[in-house]
C-alpha cells in the first residue's frame, strides 16, 4: 500500500492543475479489519500528506493540500486542489467543518497539532475528519 501512494505521488506533474486530485493510502481496506490497521493506515496518510505538502511548495501557483479519515479506511484519501480547467471552484473552502476537533484519540496520537488542525464534518451516517496545515 505505501508503494503504491508513494508511486502515485512521484508521477504528479505540479505545474498542472488539480481537481480534487486524491490518492488512497488504503486501496485493499485493510484498516477495517482490525485497529492496528486502522492507525497504521491513518499514520499513512498523514505520511502521504506531508510529502505532498512538500512536493506543493516547489510550486509557484498556489495549491490545496488536505486528507480525509473515514469510518470505512478504504475511503481515506489525499487530495490537491488547485484552480482548474475543469471549472471546480477554488479555493475548496470546507463549509460545514468544525475546525479544532479532537474527538478521534488515533488521529491526536498521529497528528502534529502545532502544525496541522484536524476538522470534522458530521452526517447522519458517518463522521469524516479532515487534515490540513495551519495557515
Amino acid at each position: 500500500m505505501e508503494q503504491r501512494g508513494l508511486n502515485a505521488l512521484a508521477r504528479l506533474d505540479f505545474s498542472s492543475w488539480f481537481d480534487y486530485w486524491h490518492t488512497h493510502p488504503d486501496w485493499e481496506f485493510k484498516g477495517n479489519k482490525c485497529i492496528e490497521n486502522q492507525q497504521s493506515v491513518i499514520e499513512l496518510g498523514y505520511k502521504f500528506q506531508k510529502i505532498a505538502e512538500g512536493l506543493c511548495e516547489k510550486r509557484l501557483a498556489p495549491i490545496q493540500c488536505w486528507s480525509t479519515v473515514c469510518v470505512n479506511t478504504g475511503n481515506n484519501a489525499v487530495y490537491l486542489h488547485t484552480e482548474n480547467g475543469n471549472g471546480t471552484p477554488f479555493p475548496h473552502t470546507f463549509e460545514g467543518a468544525d475546525w479544532g476537533s479532537q474527538d478521534h484519540l488515533i488521529l491526536n496520537a498521529v497528528v502534529n497539532l502545532d502544525t496541522h488542525e484536524i476538522g470534522k464534518y458530521t452526517y447522519p451516517d458517518e463522521i469524516i475528519y479532515v487534515i490540513r496545515k495551519r495557515a
